[in-house]
């Protein structure tokens, strides 16, 4: 079973459904590009966390490629924190501007803060299809981010590749155990009872010296 994910678009356009497996490599055109999300796999992605991702393009043919326009789109509500090199435009999307030798390759390091589950589900413009994650996750908002390369003219797709995961509902908020509570009262009575027995001492040593 597959489901449509949203996510805002921007410099490239993305006219087409692209297909969309975690860490997808894609490889067979003039140029290939991974993106991969760093850290553990296995880690738990909630609201306001910070995804680092690292992105590489690699120039597969034997003619240069000038003036190629990179797009890293993000779901709706995610917001972008820190990027090497900086990005060159954010229009609904993180963008930078490369140039790449025959063989060459170059790697880019960028880094979102995760927003909500109500806000990936509200964007604006279907562009990844992928797969259900509900039935592994069990929890979550699935999320995909798909990294384009266009052309210089901003026309022609040279390709994409997405990575997706699942975004988990914030943590409750819970307050102190009922042990820490009861530790507290203990604490705060012993303080009560010591306060009692001063008093009665200073009390008693007043009057023995009146």
């Amino acid at each position: 079973m597959r489901h449509w994910y949203r996510m805002a678009a921007g410099a490239v356009g993305l006219a087409a459904v692209l297909g969309a497996a975690p860490a997808q490599a894609a490889d067979d055109g003039p140029i290939a590009i991974t993106i991969v999300r760093e850290g553990d796999p296995g880690a738990d992605i909630r609201e306001g966390d910070l995804v680092d991702y690292a992105i590489t393009l690699e120039n597969t043919g034997e003619a240069a490629l000038e003036g190629l326009q990179v797009s890293h789109l993000l779901p709706a509500g995610f917001a972008l924190r820190d990027a090497q090199p900086s990005p060159d435009r954010l229009n609904g999307a993180v963008g930078w501007t490369v140039s790449l030798g025959p063989g060459e390759r170059i790697a880019i390091a960028d880094s979102v803060e995760a927003g909500t589950g109500d806000q990936i589900e509200q964007g604006q413009l279907v562009v990844v299809e992928q797969p259900d994650r509900s039935a592994a996750s069990g929890d979550g908002t699935g999320f995909t981010t798909t990294v384009c390369v266009a052309a210089a003219d901003g026309g022609e797709i040279l390709g994409c590749a997405s990575d997706q995961a699942a975004l988990l509902d914030p943590e409750p908020a819970t307050g102190p155990a009922w042990w820490w509570w009861a530790a507290a009262a203990v604490a705060a009575a012993a303080l009560a009872a010591g306060g009692v027995l001063l008093g009665r001492r200073i009390r008693k040593t007043r009057t023995r010296n009146a």
